[in-house]
């Protein structure tokens, strides 16, 4: 095994950890595994890190003391708002400049299969044979949501769609029969988790990426600049619903239909308001009992200058996959970044593999090495 091979395997493992840990939603405090998550994750991800910063080359003298910059920005940002998703996702990014990364997503599109089955079958199992599943009521709706033994109704549908996501990254093709059968399960997440976003963003993504096989739609420079605007459009219109929820009267009717999510983000502007400086959100849920499910305004409300910076390499990367005719990376980006709108944790490279793609704006070389790969498998 070559010394390549070995920084390769060793970022394999970390990555691979990190991904099926936060995939089967082992952070949750509840979970049996919470102790032997916590423990292995303060193990491997720090020592998997050391090793794979000092493999040669990494660095180069132009850009070493930016990255060293950034680390310790980031590292500062972690600190003070106790959340280190940033960090973390920087840290992983800046590693892979020599990875494939056709082989990564090829390695966690079947891990996360696995997975997803492995959760159904479960749940199936609790709900039909012990008849035990867990679910929440839906007051709203008058329903049960269940959880597919996970701590939300929202979190499996979620993980489910960033299954979606690398299914049709890693493959070339994709026949109607398993468009299909990815219709049935998503309505079969659906009526249990009663998860609408996920079930409508879900079936959009499917079609989308469907039609891109055999449709010029996405070649179209009109839809590209659509597309790519939308990266700062997003968060524009985030913090717009936001600021104005009261000036409007058809933002009551959005807010309904997002399950309250437009209200509980203007509270938590009332009661903070933007964030200059890094901060802890943690006393939004323990003392005023708000949970944010939109990442443009989390970001905004924790801190501005993240939610510029991520914005702004969003924008750049999904015009990077335009320019290199990378039109499926293109659209499953889009939609991770618009599912962001009602979900907060799309900043977490733990499940979001996608977020690797930033690699791209970092190293050119990474480019070239993704086209030949595409090109043979």
């Amino acid at each position: 095994m070559t010394i390549r091979n070995i920084y390769n395997f060793v970022f394999f493992l970390a990555y691979g950890f990190l991904f099926t840990t936060s995939f089967l939603g082992f952070s949750n405090e509840e979970s049996i595994f919470y102790d032997f998550y916590q423990t292995s994750k303060n193990i491997i991800l720090p020592i998997s890190w050391i090793i794979l910063i000092f493999q040669p080359n990494l660095f180069t003298k132009k850009w070493i003391l930016v990255h060293i910059l950034f680390i310790f920005i980031f590292s500062y940002f972690s600190y003070i708002s106790k959340d280190s998703s940033f960090l973390i996702a920087y840290i992983f990014i800046l590693t892979s400049k020599f990875l494939n990364i056709k082989s990564l997503f090829n390695m966690l599109y079947h891990i996360s299969l696995v997975c997803i089955i492995a959760i159904a079958i479960y749940f199936l199992y609790k709900y039909y044979i012990i008849d035990s599943a867990e679910y929440l009521y839906d007051e709203t709706n008058e329903r049960f949501r269940y959880t597919f033994e996970m701590f939300y109704p929202n979190v499996f549908p979620m993980r489910f769609f960033i299954f979606l996501s690398l299914f049709f990254i890693v493959k070339n093709k994709v026949k109607f029969m398993n468009v299909i059968f990815l219709f049935v399960f998503s309505l079969f997440v659906y009526l249990f988790s009663y998860s609408r976003t996920s079930f409508l963003l879900s079936s959009l993504l499917i079609s989308a990426l469907y039609i891109n096989q055999f449709s010029t739609v996405f070649r179209i420079k009109f839809i590209q600049m659509l597309m790519t605007l939308s990266m700062l459009i997003f968060p524009i219109i985030s913090l717009f619903s936001m600021v104005n929820y009261n000036n409007f009267e058809i933002l009551e009717y959005i807010n309904k239909v997002l399950s309250e999510r437009i209200r509980l983000s203007y509270e938590a502007y009332d009661l903070l308001g933007f964030a200059l400086y890094p901060r802890d959100m943690r006393m939004l849920i323990q003392e005023h009992d708000i949970i944010i499910d939109n990442l443009y305004v989390s970001l905004s409300l924790s801190n501005f200058s993240l939610l510029i910076l991520f914005s702004v390499a969003s924008y750049w990367l999904i015009k990077k996959f335009f320019n290199e005719s990378f039109y499926k990376e293109a659209i499953v980006f889009f939609f991770m970044m618009l599912y962001s709108i009602t979900e907060s944790h799309m900043i977490n490279i733990g499940y979001n593999a996608m977020l690797l793609f930033m690699s791209f704006l970092f190293y050119k070389d990474k480019i070239s090495n993704y086209k030949k790969r595409a090109r043979y498998e």
